[in-house]
C-alpha cells in the first residue's frame, strides 16, 4: 500500500504536469509505446469527475488508515481490493487496444493491486467480513473523504498552477516591445 501511494503520488505529479525525475523515468520505460501524459489526459482517464490517479492515491491511503487505525475491518479491505480487479483488467485492456499506448506508471498501479489481492489469498486474508451497517458506513466514510479531499486539493493547485502559467505568458507579453 506504501508503493501504491507513492506510484499514484507520481501519477498526480504526471496529470498535473509537475516535473519529477522519477516519474519521467518510469514513463518513458517502454520507448515506442509509452506516453503516460496521452493516458492520463484521455476521457477514460476520469471517472464521475475524478481522476483515477486521485481515486487511486485516495484508495492506497485508506488502506493504510484502516490498517493502522482499525485493523479488525481489514476483510473490508480485502473485499474492495477484490472489487478493484475488474477495473485493472478493463485498463490495460484500454491501453493495448483504444489508446495503442502503455503508462507504466498506470501499469505500476494495476501491478500493486494484483500483488495485493495475491498476499490476501495466500494469507488466508479473503474472508467475507461481518457485515454491519456501522462498518460499511466507516469504511465507506474511510474511502470517499480521502478522494474528496485530493480531488478538491488537487483541483485548487491545478487552476493555480494554471493562473500562474497565465500570469507568465501575460508578463512575457508585457517585455516584448513587439
Amino acid at each position: 500500500n506504501i508503493l501504491g501511494v507513492y506510484v499514484s503520488y507520481l501519477l498526480i505529479l504526471k496529470q498535473l504536469h509537475i516535473q519529477n525525475n522519477h516519474a519521467d523515468k518510469i514513463c518513458s520505460l517502454l520507448i515506442d509505446k509509452s506516453d503516460c501524459n496521452n493516458i492520463l489526459e484521455s476521457d477514460a482517464a476520469r471517472f464521475m469527475g475524478f481522476s483515477w490517479s486521485e481515486i487511486g492515491l485516495g484508495y492506497f491511503i485508506s488502506n493504510i488508515l484502516i490498517m493502522i487505525m482499525l485493523p479488525h475491518l481489514y476483510a473490508y479491505v480485502a473485499l474492495i481490493n477484490i472489487c478493484t480487479l475488474p477495473y485493472t483488467l478493463w485498463s490495460v485492456w484500454y491501453q493495448k487496444f483504444k489508446a495503442r499506448q502503455w503508462c507504466p506508471l498506470c501499469l505500476a498501479v494495476k501491478a500493486i493491486l494484483w500483488l495485493f489481492f495475491f498476499y490476501n489469498l495466500f494469507q488466508g486474508l479473503l474472508k467475507l467480513p461481518e457485515f454491519s451497517i456501522q462498518h460499511i458506513l466507516i469504511v465507506g466514510c474511510i474511502y470517499i473523504i480521502p478522494v474528496l479531499v485530493l480531488n478538491i486539493f488537487i483541483s485548487v493547485l491545478s487552476e493555480a498552477r494554471q493562473k500562474e502559467k497565465i500570469t507568465q505568458e501575460l508578463n512575457s507579453l508585457k517585455t516584448n516591445d513587439e
